[in-house]
């Protein structure tokens, strides 16, 4: 979906009349951020967010690639540009889509609003769906691939996000609540996530308390899997088995250790979630998958692949030898 200003993001539907949504745009942003060659590595952020082209008259992607090459020859750097300027305008043009999709409140929501907020709303309602609300777990989710990219706590729209992950939190108890549909501990883990990406530090007291939220709720390395919209409480031992007939989810289970290492530093909890997430494979290797969670909004059902049920115990285990 390519706006006037030349900016683009990607669709779920996967065609040109499909509207861009945030959350595809994100990931498939996350999944190109990794895809940068090597000589790319420490991109100056300004570089993206400048609107840069591939065309000849800009000269910027040679400037970026002699500065990160050993040998700065003409055809060196044309050779190293060649496979990088569609990578690199891909991820210029989706980079700052997804910053204009941002909210007044600095969350953001499934959906760039076109028109105004009111007008759009009221399409939902009449739709018959429910409103397409700032979501705690998208705003993670952007501000993870924002820190990826380079963007930190200088940049006004990370400010703006921080700010609103601080006022959403439940200062009290340390988690995030969910909007329907998202359960209260994805909305904690993914602000967690975010909010380190960009630079907040893990000593912050609102993360740890977050951080002894998340870890109270660990069922010998596990975290079972939870009802969107409802946190997730401990059982007294008076209702063990209850307690033992809610299935772990190694899904729930990686999220959770994800969000606990993304400030850094190794936890016992994280310790014992990698030895449950190892011992939980089956025998072909993967892991059971997780019942989906989703919500529609303004028409689009948000949900986890099912291939979330390998990738997110995969990338917990890694993160967590990575820290180890």
């Amino acid at each position: 979906q390519e706006l006037r200003d030349g900016t683009s993001g990607w669709s779920a539907g996967g065609t040109s009349s499909s509207a861009a949504d945030v959350q595809t745009t994100a990931l498939v942003l996350q999944a190109l951020g990794k895809c940068l060659p090597a000589s790319l590595a420490g991109l100056d952020v300004e570089f993206l967010l400048q609107g840069w082209s591939p065309h000849a008259a800009d000269r910027d992607a040679i400037t970026v690639l002699a500065g990160r090459s050993e040998d700065t020859g003409p055809a060196r750097i044309a050779a190293g540009l060649s496979p990088a300027t569609r990578l690199l305008s891909a991820i210029s043009r989706g980079l700052n889509w997804l910053l204009r999709a941002q909210r007044s409140d600095g969350g953001w929501g499934q959906f760039a609003l076109s028109r105004s907020r009111r007008q759009q709303q009221e399409q939902f309602s009449r739709d018959g769906l429910p409103p397409d609300e700032s979501s705690v777990v998208l705003t993670g989710l952007v501000m993870e691939v924002l820190g990826q990219l380079g963007l930190d706590t200088r940049q006004p729209s990370v400010q703006q996000a921080i700010r609103f992950c601080w006022l959403k939190q439940e200062s009290a108890a340390g988690y995030w609540p969910g909007l329907p549909g998202e359960t209260v501990r994805e909305a904690t883990c993914s602000a967690m996530r975010g909010l380190a990406a960009v630079g907040c530090p893990g000593r912050d007291s609102r993360l740890r308390l977050a951080a002894a939220w998340l870890c109270a709720r660990e069922q010998n390395g596990r975290w079972p899997a939870e009802e969107a919209g409802v946190p997730a409480r401990r059982q007294d031992s008076s209702r063990s088995e209850e307690r033992r007939s809610v299935p772990p989810a190694p899904v729930a289970t990686a999220n959770a250790m994800l969000a606990l290492l993304a400030d850094g530093s190794p936890v016992p909890a994280a310790t014992r979630a990698a030895a449950y997430l190892l011992e939980a494979r089956q025998a072909d290797g993967a892991w059971t998958a997780q019942a989906a969670a989703c919500r529609t909004s303004a028409g689009t059902v948000m949900q986890h692949s099912p291939l979330s049920a390998a990738i997110l115990p995969l990338r917990a285990l890694a993160r967590f030898r990575h820290l180890s």
